[in-house]
């Protein structure tokens, strides 16, 4: 997130030495569209234990992450999305304040942390004073699934077979990034990808998605470290761009051996990037700029809305990134060269 000129992670935690347990309870009053079996609670209730203690929780730990998610259990006397002291995922929300998804949208998280540390009085955000101790800590959050589609646990159909379901699982775990301060990867493999396969969305995590939370929180357990900046070449094509920071452009590595595109990044307004917790390799390294569906600006944090979608073309360096993963690779300058007029979709 970028405020004032600041960037900065929200998150639970920003210190090791002060663990934080995420409690997350759920309610699974289903709307009528899910049909009167379909999905079978207990079965969701499965689900979500297995997303938050088994999956996340696995992740969380192995790369030393001072989060954990803990299973709040089923409720019925919280049913929207609020900051109200109780993170919940949730099938029946109806605020208007912070209102389901619309259509085409399968879940919305909803983020709340402060601008500022401070003393947030009772009633703020819950029933209880909370102390915050640094921007950007979040305080609250809450997942709320769109209530006009269906959803199951299996992809199967309801009603018809023009009406499959959506999966809950997949949807589920890429919320939960979200809870954590994830934002949106710009890579199609990813957990954390804008927009996924409908039905069956990724149901583990990716290598962008840990490095993702590595990032976020600090950490650098893979040891993976690359950095660089990338600017508009000198010269007219660019115009009044020559030698300008290029605001949004997205550096992706691909391992050199298996042709697998690994982990990203997005360069700042500065035109820097910086990309941690991934494993040491040989990397071809990539640069696109937000172009194509899914990966347009608007579906990154607001300040990436004025990015320009359509700046260049999208290139490989000449040269792989041999990263050693015991120090950060910090590359030459990049510079664009040529005018926009194809998109790159990876979808590998």
């Amino acid at each position: 997130v970028t405020a004032s000129g600041v960037s900065y992670f929200e998150k639970w935690t920003d210190k090791a030495t002060a663990p934080v347990t995420v409690t997350m309870a759920y309610n699974l009053t289903f709307p009528t569209q899910f049909g009167s079996s379909n999905p079978n609670p207990a079965v969701v209730q499965a689900v979500f234990h297995n997303d938050l203690v088994n999956i996340w929780n696995g992740i969380l730990k192995a790369n030393t992450i001072p989060v954990q998610f803990a299973d709040g259990g089923a409720t019925t006397s919280v049913t929207n999305a609020a900051c109200d002291g109780v993170n919940v995922i949730t099938f029946a929300n109806t605020s208007t304040s912070s209102p389901p998804p619309p259509g085409g949208v399968l879940a919305l998280t909803y983020i709340f942390a402060v601008s500022s540390p401070g003393l947030l009085v009772a009633g703020t955000c819950g029933p209880n004073a909370i102390t915050t101790t640094f921007t950007g800590q979040i305080i609250d959050a809450d997942i709320t699934f769109n209530t006009t589609v269906p959803f199951s646990v299996d992809g199967r159909y309801i009603g018809s077979a023009a009406n499959q379901a959506n999966d809950i699982e997949g949807t589920t775990l890429h919320e939960l990034g979200h809870v954590l301060g994830l934002h949106h990867s710009t890579l199609n493999t990813a957990l954390m990808v804008a927009a996924a396969q409908q039905f069956f969305p990724n149901r583990s995590l990716s290598a962008d998605d840990i490095a993702g939370i590595n990032a976020a929180y600090g950490q650098n357990t893979l040891g993976g470290s690359i950095s660089g900046s990338v600017t508009y070449a000198s010269g007219p094509v660019f115009g009044a761009n020559a030698s300008l920071p290029v605001f949004g452009a997205v550096v992706q590595l691909t391992n050199r051996a298996t042709g697998v595109a690994t982990v990203s990044g997005i360069t700042d307004s500065t035109g820097a990037f910086s990309i941690v917790g991934f494993p040491a390799g040989t990397y071809n390294v990539w640069v696109k700029p937000l172009d194509i569906f899914p990966t347009q600006p608007g579906n990154y944090t607001p300040q990436y809305n004025t990015a320009p979608g359509a700046a260049f073309n999208a290139f490989a360096l000449a040269n792989p990134a041999v990263v050693t993963g015991t120090s950060n690779l910090a590359l030459p300058t990049i510079q664009v060269t040529a005018l926009h007029s194809a998109t790159l979709d990876r979808k590998s």
